[in-house]
């Protein structure tokens, strides 16, 4: 019952109330009411026709606006839990940059945020799958490429010297290009 009270609805039922009225009104002749007998009942029928099929296709694609939003915004929250996580990774490298010795529990911890932001990256990815911005899964498998050369030069071997900063500080950068471009794709995406 609610959904005939919805405003498509109810704007369906006014246009179709004001055509009768006004039949009958100029049928009748009341109220000195007249209409030219040269009225074409269909053009006025197609006219009501129209404004209800206007008013319906904007509430028709204002609610499926907020819907793809909605899911925008679930990847985009997704999107910015990984550049937190890709924060904090670089933030634990570069900590130990110009160390000596990196002891066993900042080589772990090193380890353990890698682990974390392979799964972050990993659940980006099947969440796009899962959302209409399907075709966007090619990107994701770029970012874990790029995810993985990242890793690679930030594992590879501690202490860390100074060619071995230059290439972590490429990757970072080839990782964060990668992942800024999919959040604008996923946000641009119709």
């Amino acid at each position: 019952m609610k959904r005939f009270l919805r405003p498509p609805y109810i704007v369906a039922y006014v246009l179709a109330f004001v055509c009768v009225t006004i039949f009958l009104m100029a049928g009748s002749g009341r109220w000195d009411y007249s209409i030219n007998h040269e009225l074409d009942a269909v053009n006025l029928v197609t006219l009501a026709v129209n404004i209800f099929i206007a008013f319906f296709l904007q509430y028709y694609f204002a609610s499926r606006a907020s819907d793809d939003r909605a899911e925008k915004d679930i990847l985009l929250d997704n999107v910015r839990d990984v550049f937190g996580m890709l924060r904090s990774c670089r933030d634990e490298v570069m900590s130990c940059q110009g160390i000596a010795e990196v002891s066993k529990e900042s080589q772990q911890k090193i380890i353990r945020l890698y682990r974390t932001l392979s799964n972050g990256l990993v659940n980006l990815q099947n969440a796009i799958k899962m959302s209409a911005c399907t075709e966007l899964a090619v990107d994701c498998d770029t970012l874990l490429e790029n995810f993985v050369d990242y890793k690679v030069a930030a594992t590879r071997k501690f202490p860390y010297d100074s060619s071995d900063i230059s290439e972590q500080e490429q990757t970072y950068l080839n990782l964060m290009r990668e992942l800024h471009s999919l959040a604008f794709k996923v946000n641009k995406h119709r």
